[in-house]
C-alpha cells in the first residue's frame, strides 16, 4: 500500500470464521521516544523511502504491573510508539465507497496493555470496516508531569493525537474514509 507516510508491505491473516483480510503491522507514526525524545511530545515519523515490512509486530511500551491481578506482559521498549492497520481484503467496501474506520485505545489504566492482543479480524470481515490499534507510552514514561516547562506531561495522550492524525492523513490509501473515523 502507498501512502502519505509511506510504502508498507503488510500480511494476510485469517479471522476464526475462515475469511482473509490485510494486516499491516507495526507502522512507525511517531520517532521513536528516546533520548532526547524521551518526556518530549511525539515527533512525526519520517516519511520511508523504501517498502517498510509491515508483516510484524513490534515491541510493546515499556509498563508496570501495578494494577491488582495485573499481567506481566515482558520488559517492553521504549522504542514503542506504532500502530496496526487491519482491514479487509477487499480494500474498498461493497458500496463502492470508503470503508468506515475505528481506531482502538487499549485500556489499561494508563499503565499497562498493548495493541498484539487485540486481532479484530471478525470485526474487519464481518463489518466490512478498517480497525487501526495504537500503542502509546504508558505509565511514567507517558504520563509523568513535574509541572515544568521541561516535562510538562500526558504524552502518552499526545501520542494518542498524533497517531490519530496519521490515520487521517493516511488511511485513505488503505481503503478508509478520513472523514467517517471513530475513536
Amino acid at each position: 500500500v502507498k501512502a502519505p507516510s509511506g510504502t508498507f508491505q503488510g500480511t494476510t491473516l485469517i479471522s476464526r470464521s475462515g475469511r482473509a483480510y490485510s494486516a499491516f503491522l507495526g507502522i512507525p507514526y511517531a520517532k521513536p521516544p528516546v533520548e532526547d525524545l524521551r518526556f518530549r511530545p511525539p515527533v512525526p515519523a519520517t516519511d520511508l523511502d523504501s517498502v517498510y515490512d509491515a508483516s510484524e509486530f513490534k515491541p510493546i511500551c515499556i509498563q508496570l504491573n501495578l494494577l491488582p491481578g495485573g499481567r506481566d506482559f515482558g520488559p517492553g521498549d521504549e522504542d514503542c510508539l506504532y500502530l496496526n492497520v487491519y482491514a479487509p481484503e477487499s480494500g474498498v467496501s461493497k458500496k463502492g465507497e470508503q470503508k468506515k474506520v475505528f481506531v482502538f485505545i487499549h485500556g489499561g489504566g494508563n499503565l499497562e496493555g498493548f495493541t498484539n492482543i487485540y486481532i479484530p479480524g471478525q470485526l474487519v470481515t464481518e463489518q466490512d470496516i478498517i480497525v487501526v490499534t495504537i500503542s502509546y507510552r504508558l505509565g511514567y514514561l507517558g504520563f509523568l508531569s513535574t509541572l515544568t516547562p521541561s516535562c510538562e506531561g500526558n504524552f502518552g495522550l499526545k501520542d494518542q493525537l498524533l497517531a490519530i492524525s496519521w490515520v487521517k492523513e493516511n488511511i485513505l490509501a488503505f481503503g478508509g474514509d478520513p472523514n467517517d473515523i471513530t475513536v
